[in-house]
């Protein structure tokens, strides 16, 4: 038996697009109904051990995603799955895009939501809501000073990084759950906003299509998947939310129910990985779904300074530095991991590592983020699976060489003992004489140790529906009544953290649909 539920729009997924365009429109009037894969997020307790808690949280949620880009290197690229998606999961950075992107995607691109004057509207909407403002110097922690005094000593501009917060302690906690529930997350601002103006979450809920009748979006099919407790009732893992129970009969372990969601307007948010195989598996396949992908890789290095850091203490990501984002086009960020992570940094094995892990107090982190000019593509699969693909060109393998050795830079020149580059095989490295000779090679691609947390642009937005999978107003190219509003719809890397470029265009969708 189907469960049916009638709804204005159908909102798919949680996360930093899906929360805006829920919150926007359920208090605009319209009937909302939000669909989540994954579970409600958690929060560590008060006292509660980080690396205890990671492990109580990541087991019980399943929150933590990880795709693997095939390519030379090889990418992993790591999302989010639950209410609040990856957002959830980040230290809450929040920028601006950058004002050279601005102009390209409005001059070159035609995107109206980035014109000067109306975007500006956008982002203070944004930012009064989730309280978006530059971290006080009290949160800051030992990770943020070291890192500010390596830029201010090396003459270059970087600031402490704003974030969508209120009253942060400085846990360090932001990645794993924040005890205080301080940073303002979709599960904590957008979603909990949203259903109080209305709007119905069901979690644990997977997509399988959007049903379409004579071009334009009818609804949505979806499978409710349900845990069920020792006294027979159905629970959807909630913790917080208000969620809607859709299971209709109960047995011992798990319990799936279909489900169908009628709406003349249905708004896929679910990540630039999950959207395309969505609108797959739902016969619509327009040559530029899943082309596009950028992932935004990222190097890091690690340092390990005389006096006490203590890098899990503080905000975690505290403090950046812009000095290269419009002539090379990327930007530096502090960062900060527990000693089960941060020990993959240190280099040594036996005797050697144990010295070093010794010294832990004094370790922190940091590293670049890349704008990355290559592109790489979902591949699809039968049975509704995509396999990225990414190769990285030359031209951006040397500038993420490039900056990594100026990330190593930044911590000689805060007075670091030993910074530690990150890729493999790399030696401890002393002084600037010795990073010269470690990086006057190219270091292979096979060696490179990077990352991807923001994936976009597989459903990037623009006026040509050949290049573009929608039009400026977020709805699909050739369809009524489906919109997309998540990191897939962004045209080109944002050089920069997207979290606010992506409710930047949610806030532009869900305007359009008001209206």
């Amino acid at each position: 038996m189907t469960e049916h539920l009638n709804a204005d729009v159908c909102v798919v997924g949680s996360g930093p697009g899906g929360g805006v365009v829920a919150k926007t429109l359920a208090e605009a009037g319209a009937k909302v109904v939000i669909l989540e894969r994954g579970m409600e997020y958690d929060r560590l307790d008060h006292g509660e051990p980080l690396v205890d808690g990671a492990l109580r949280i990541v087991g019980r949620t399943r929150a933590f995603r990880l795709d693997m880009a095939h390519g030379l290197p090889p990418m992993p690229i790591f999302t989010g799955r639950c209410v609040g998606g990856s957002a959830a999961l980040n230290a809450g950075t929040s920028f601006r895009v950058p004002e050279s992107i601005r102009q390209r995607w409005t001059r070159d691109l035609h995107l109206d939501a980035f014109q000067k004057g109306y975007v500006e509207s956008l982002y203070q909407e944004i930012e009064r809501f989730l309280n978006i403002h530059e971290i006080e110097p009290e949160v800051i922690g030992g990770n943020g000073r070291v890192f500010e005094r390596g830029i201010r000593a090396l003459g270059w501009s970087g600031a402490p990084t704003k974030r969508n917060a209120r009253g942060c302690k400085g846990a360090g906690m932001c990645v794993v759950g924040c005890p205080n529930d301080a940073k303002l997350a979709p599960h904590l601002s957008w979603i909990p906003a949203a259903v109080a103006a209305g709007a119905k979450l069901v979690t644990r809920c997977k997509v399988e299509r959007v049903v379409m009748k004579n071009g334009r979006a009818v609804g949505v099919e979806a499978i409710v998947r349900a845990l069920t407790t020792g006294n027979g009732r159905a629970s959807t893992g909630s913790a917080r939310a208000e969620t809607t129970p859709l299971t209709l009969s109960l047995s011992k372990g798990e319990v799936c129910e279909p489900l169908f969601i009628e709406a003349p307007t249905v708004v896929l948010a679910a990540g630039a990985l999950n959207t395309p195989r969505i609108l797959w598996k739902s016969g619509i396949g327009a040559d530029a779904i899943g082309r596009n992908l950028r992932v935004h890789p990222g190097v890091v290095a690690g340092a390990i300074f005389d006096e006490d850091v203590s890098c899990w203490r503080g905000t975690p990501q505290s403090y950046f530095s812009d000095q290269f984002l419009e002539d090379k086009g990327f930007i530096f960020l502090v960062g900060a991991v527990p000693p089960p992570v941060g020990s993959l940094l240190i280099p040594g094995f036996g005797q050697e590592h144990k010295q070093w892990m010794a010294q832990y107090g004094g370790f922190t982190d940091g590293g670049a983020l890349i704008s990355d000019s290559s592109t790489g593509r979902l591949i699809r699969l039968p049975a509704g699976w995509a396999q990225a693909v990414y190769l990285l060109p030359e031209g951006d393998r040397a500038r993420m060489q490039e900056a990594l050795e100026l990330t190593c830079k930044i911590y000689l020149a805060a007075g670091a003992n030993a910074v530690f580059p990150g890729f493999i095989g790399a030696p401890a490295v002393h002084d600037e004489d010795g990073l010269r000779a470690l990086m006057k090679r190219p270091i292979p691609r096979s060696r490179l140790i990077g990352g991807s947390l923001h994936p976009m642009g597989t459903c990037a937005m623009g006026v040509d529906p050949k290049r573009s999978v929608v039009s400026p107003s977020g709805e699909v190219h050739g369809l009524e009544g489906l919109f997309i509003a998540d990191g897939g719809i962004l045209p080109t890397c944002t050089i920069v953290n997207p979290q606010q470029a992506i409710m930047t265009l949610a806030l532009h969708v869900a305007r359009g649909i008001r209206a």
